[in-house]
């Protein structure tokens, strides 16, 4: 990869695991202070508002990375657009939403979110715009700012959630801690876009909005059928199961937010860079993609055969005895991040590509549901996490064929697969020391320090041994030798 998608994404990575490390105590909190019960509510209407708020953007999100590099002297009112945009269709939303509450309740099952219907509808209008924040940054090349961002976002949320859990430790007050967290967040962006762009309504272009929509629309039904695809099994699950079972589903959903930042961090800066230089040729293109995918391995190998071998150990310690019956269905999710680690979308979206994303999604939706709906009517919760496997993998595999296509390539070609496979069998190597730990009678916490301490090291040394990452001290850099000399001359 490029350095400056390299510094990028480091600093996007950064910002997002400071946050993560706020982010992660929330429901190891919640699920010792709250009722499984209280729990899988909240859990119910979270799903609700963060299945309605990302879709209504359309796509107009991020739709930035595609056109801010490439609309000279148009950013402001490019961003005006978006800003407006997602503000008429959230107050659009809300008003419906709150006409439907009974019916979106009876949907997903949860009585609780007709009596929360307000706080829920002005959390997905304030979520919907607020979201642009990380986008315009990314753009922008803020570095430090995106950093910085990602860290007070997650912190403030888990000071909002925590003040409300320990002091009225209700349903009602967390909704409306989330209520007033991204309410600042819209009135920080409003106050950045008018302080820095000049932002007015009166700068709203009819006709660079329609360009723009006509690019976001695809992109926008795509996500709104994949993520109806891919979340098909909680939205069966919430209608069957009552909270409690949720609670214990919810859990399992844990999809070790480590990993994904390295996937969104590095993707998001590639995007714009990838579409800038496409038409300098499909050879540049392959190679930044395969080295995003050599990157990705490095990482999530060893993280996925780690947590599948300590999967118990690690559920128990963090959600105690009562979510036991979550360790099953934790494996079977981790296993998306097979799919993940290929960058699938990427190359599709840097080509504009985004109408066949959409019928790749809905192809993996009608699918879908039957597989959904039989797995978990036969096998629960379990059931309920092999189909959103089969799903998400389903959908990865039509779109990285649409890429062979796009980029011409032979089977052979289509994935660095030398690399893939020398870092598979070397992650392989310290997993005796984690069945010798189990040997010993540790308690879960110091179970967990060690078996990560024994296999991640040995992990690092094989892996600089090979010169496969080179970790300079002295300059405090991480280098990938493996992806810099993927396709060296």
């Amino acid at each position: 990869m490029s350095s400056s998608i390299k510094k990028q994404a480091t600093y996007l990575f950064v910002g997002r695991i400071l946050a993560f490390v706020f982010q992660i105590l929330i429901p190891i909190i919640f699920v010792r202070l709250l009722p499984l019960e209280t729990y899988g509510a909240y859990q119910k209407i979270i799903l609700i508002c963060l299945f309605f708020a990302p879709l209504l953007q359309f796509g107009m999100s991020n739709s930035l990375l595609y056109f801010y590099p490439i609309v000279s002297g148009r950013q402001k009112q490019l961003l005006t657009n978006t800003f407006y945009f997602l503000l008429t269709i959230g107050i659009l939303f809300s008003v419906l939403l709150v006409f439907f509450k009974n019916e979106v309740a009876s949907l997903f099952n949860t009585l609780e979110f007709v009596d929360l219907i307000y706080p829920s509808a002005l959390f997905i209008l304030f979520y919907l715009v607020s979201e642009i924040i990380e986008k315009i940054f990314i753009v922008e090349q803020k570095n430090e700012m995106l950093a910085i961002y990602h860290l007070l976002n997650q912190s403030f949320r888990v000071i909002f959630l925590l003040v409300a859990i320990i002091i009225f430790r209700s349903l009602s007050a967390l909704i409306w801690a989330l209520v007033f967290f991204v309410l600042i967040k819209v009135i920080f962006l409003f106050l950045y876009l008018t302080i820095n762009y000049g932002m007015k309504f009166s700068l709203i272009s009819i006709k660079d909005l329609k360009e723009q929509f006509k690019y976001a629309l695809p992109m926008g039904m795509g996500k709104i059928i994949g993520t109806i695809g891919k979340k098909i099994d909680k939205f069966i699950l919430a209608s069957l199961l009552i909270s409690s079972d949720y609670a214990i589903y919810s859990v399992a959903n844990f999809k070790l937010p480590f990993v994904q930042l390295i996937y969104t961090s590095i993707g998001s800066v590639a995007l714009p860079k990838l579409s800038k230089i496409r038409d300098n040729g499909i050879e540049e293109i392959r190679q930044i993609w395969h080295k995003m995918i050599v990157t990705y391995t490095l990482i999530t190998i060893p993280f996925l055969i780690y947590f599948e071998l300590v999967a118990k150990e690690f559920i128990l310690f963090l959600y105690t005895e009562k979510y036991i019956e979550s360790i099953t269905p934790f494996r079977f999710f981790l296993l998306i991040m097979l799919f993940q680690m290929l960058s699938y979308g990427t190359i599709l979206k840097a080509y504009a590509k985004t109408r066949f994303i959409f019928k790749s999604n809905l192809i993996v939706m009608v699918i879908g549901f039957p597989i959904s709906l039989s797995l978990i009517k036969m096998m629960g919760t379990v059931g309920g996490a092999i189909s959103a496997l089969i799903i998400f993998g389903l959908n990865a595999i039509i779109q990285v064929y649409k890429t062979k296509q796009i980029l011409k390539l032979k089977l052979s070609d289509l994935l660095p697969w030398e690399q893939l496979m020398k870092i598979s069998i070397i992650s392989l190597i310290p997993v005796p020391l984690i069945f010798l730990a189990i040997k010993f009678s540790f308690n879960r916490f110091l179970f967990l320090v060690v078996t990560t301490l024994l296999y991640f090291l040995s992990i690092l040394i094989i892996f600089t041994k090979m010169k496969m990452i080179d970790i300079n001290i002295k300059k405090k850099k991480i280098n990938f030798p493996l992806v810099e000399g993927l396709y060296a001359k």
